[in-house]
């Protein structure tokens, strides 16, 4: 049966996933920690891009470990938005032998769309509105009927907000920040997708910040609700972290040191956006890009993934 492997070029993290078989079961996932996303400007930093190329040479060899026979690296917002993204392309081919598929936003969204469709928890549900949250960007969707009618693409991942709202996020946030960060989100959504869209059909979130508050509540022995979040316990938590200097939060058992500085504003996305789209509840998926690329890669649509401009 084929396995296939995907490497994701995130703005905060760099992550492998191998599957195997149409079912995209899982073989293997691994996590490199490399904060592409630059301190200043959009301009990717040398030190940031020998890091991800070593660090995507170690997961391909782990993806070629796993029995992985087809391979896909795959960029989304720092690198789509880096005016030196031919050098990194560059670095990674000669470093790594791999070539790099950049991905817009609106193709990242419905990737992303794509694999939370092909989750087994959501097997049956043909109606939803879904976000994947990364660090430099927030993609959006809607399906019906089992199709994907809309899918979009926004400038308000955590690392960004942090930077542009909280600075290196080191410190307590005030009501004015969580504020500003809540209405950066509104404003970012409003007239994008219409107030109250998952009143009707179940809100999905995935991305790391969404696990990671999973792992929280568990950690601090919250009752088990599987992988439901409700917007009051999100709201709550924020509260809770906005209180903290990034010190006082990787104290907090579930929270990853390296996301301590970022959740704030990532918890702060996900209420601003859930009060939008009208739920009291998401459920988090396990599935996202990655799974919606290793879908792609067993297709006759394959050779796209190996092709160097954008997807899109």
């Amino acid at each position: 049966m084929s396995r296939v492997g995907v490497i994701d070029l995130g703005s905060n993290s760099l992550k492998l996933l191998v599957t195997e078989g149409p079912g995209l079961s899982q073989v293997r996932r691994a996590t490199a920690d490399v904060r592409l996303f630059p301190a200043r400007g959009n301009r990717l930093e040398p030190e940031a891009i020998a890091a991800a190329v070593a660090a995507v040479r170690a997961l391909a060899t782990q993806a070629g470990e796993a029995g992985a026979t087809r391979l896909a690296v795959v960029g989304t917002s720092a690198l789509r938005e880096a005016p030196n993204r031919a050098e990194f392309a560059d670095a990674l081919r000669a470093g790594a032998g791999l070539p790099l598929t950049l991905l817009s936003g609106e193709v990242e969204a419905r990737l992303a769309l794509d694999g939370m469709r092909a989750d087994p928890a959501l097997a049956g549900v043909r109606d939803f509105v879904g976000f994947d949250l990364g660090g430099g960007s927030l993609e959006v969707g809607r399906v019906v009927g089992g199709r994907c009618v809309q899918a979009f693409s926004l400038p308000l991942g955590a690392v960004r907000l942090t930077r542009h709202v909280l600075g290196d996020g080191a410190k307590p946030l005030s009501s004015a920040d969580l504020e500003s960060l809540r209405e950066q989100v509104l404003a970012g959504v409003s007239g994008r997708i219409p107030a109250g869209a998952a009143r009707l059909c179940p809100l999905v979130a995935s991305g790391g910040a969404l696990s990671t508050l999973l792992e929280m509540q568990r950690a601090a022995g919250e009752p088990e609700s599987g992988d439901t979040l409700g917007l009051l316990a999100v709201r709550n938590w924020l509260g809770r972290l906005a209180a903290l200097d990034v010190e006082g939060r990787r104290r907090i058992p579930g929270v990853p040191a390296a996301r301590a500085d970022i959740l704030p504003a990532a918890l702060a996305t996900v209420a601003a956006l859930a009060e939008h789209l009208g739920a009291d509840n998401l459920k988090v998926s396990h599935h996202g890009l990655r799974q919606g690329v290793a879908a792609l890669l067993l297709t006759d649509a394959a050779d796209l993934l190996s092709a160097e401009p954008a997807l899109g």
